[in-house]
């Protein structure tokens, strides 16, 4: 409830305490929970830092837990923190084996995530057409799903692979359709 109402200190509070609270062995999902929240929180407020160390942190809870879900995804923020830290070769690693977990377990949320994901490293690393190769498999599966949100970052994303390999007008034509999709759904990001 204080994530929600923007309570973020008080919240953050919170989770350090469950986190604190001697449930490693008994609750680890819980643990993992709790580690993961922290970490978004100093994500949010860009110490990338210490969110990627509570993120690893809620890694090994996941496992612990067995929670291929949650370690799916959790490898997805990990990859995401990387990459804000700029370190790309450990987020193409994290995004990768997010990547690849998804996919046995049929995340589709979570593949369709990673793959644009990826294609914003590989644009930033100036492989162009294979940005623009993960970028087409993330719209695929956001369209496959009907996740209209994702379908728009996807439209976006291959219209930035368009415009480094100098394709202006299929940019243009992308990008008219993920306004359109964003449109649709009130994003206006």
């Amino acid at each position: 409830l204080l994530w929600s109402l923007g309570e973020y200190d008080r919240a953050l509070e919170k989770f350090l305490k469950v986190a604190g609270a001697g449930i490693e062995d008994k609750l680890p999902n819980l643990m993992a929970d709790a580690l993961n929240n922290a970490g978004l929180i100093y994500w949010r407020r860009a110490d990338y830092e210490q969110g990627l160390k509570y993120m690893k942190d809620a890694l090994t809870f996941r496992k612990k837990a067995r929670d291929k879900f949650g370690v799916s995804a959790t490898l997805m923020n990990i990859g995401i923190l990387e990459e804000q830290l700029g370190h790309y070769e450990k987020a193409n690693k994290a995004y990768t084996d997010a990547l690849k977990l998804a996919e046995k377990i049929e995340y589709k949320q979570v593949q369709t995530a990673v793959l644009s994901n990826l294609g914003s490293v590989a644009l930033k690393l100036g492989e162009h057409n294979k940005a623009l190769e993960y970028n087409s498999r993330s719209l695929l599966l956001a369209r496959e799903t009907e996740d209209s949100r994702s379908e728009a970052i996807a439209l976006e994303n291959l219209a930035l692979s368009y415009i480094a390999l100098k394709k202006h007008s299929e940019a243009k034509e992308t990008l008219q359709q993920a306004i359109q999709v964003a449109s649709r759904v009130g994003d206006q990001q």
